[in-house]
């Protein structure tokens, strides 16, 4: 079956934010100094693979500990964003306790970390049964939905 031009785009959307924050991820909460520091050609020159061994090493040599799991692998705003578009697909449109529990199966599956204590213990919430009404979750990001 051929995607339509919506579809393939999505999926590129997806793709491309998936790729982002693999790349990305060992920096997240960084610096824009200290990015600069590590890769003085700029973030783009990462997306050459052979730059990014030398990124990792002058963070090294920085004291920059990026830890042994986020070079290479996504976040939770990967989970999150996929979460989501599940849940859009299913709904054919936002739906706010539809969109919760989409996060709270794709956490509950094996959160990749990142989730700081506040998400983190709404997802849990959710997980155990709890309902999006208690848990108050996406309340901020989709009001009404």
């Amino acid at each position: 079956m051929v995607a339509s031009f919506h579809e393939a785009s999505f999926h590129g959307a997806l793709l491309g934010t998936l790729a982002g924050d693999v790349l990305g991820a060992p920096f997240e909460g960084e610096s824009m100094a200290m990015v600069q520091q590590v890769m003085p050609d700029g973030p783009w020159s990462v997306a050459d693979s052979r730059s990014f061994p030398n990124a990792v090493l002058a963070a090294v040599e920085l004291g920059v500990d990026l830890g042994p799991s986020a070079v290479g692998e996504y976040t939770d705003d990967t989970e999150a964003t996929f979460s989501l578009a599940e849940s859009i697909a299913a709904c054919r449109g936002v739906h706010r306790r539809h969109a919760a529990l989409s996060m709270a199966r794709w956490w509950a599956r094996g959160a990749r970390g990142g989730y700081s204590g506040y998400p983190f213990a709404k997802m849990a919430a959710l997980a155990r049964g709890a309902s999006v009404d208690e848990t108050g979750a996406g309340t901020s990001a989709m009001p009404g939905g």
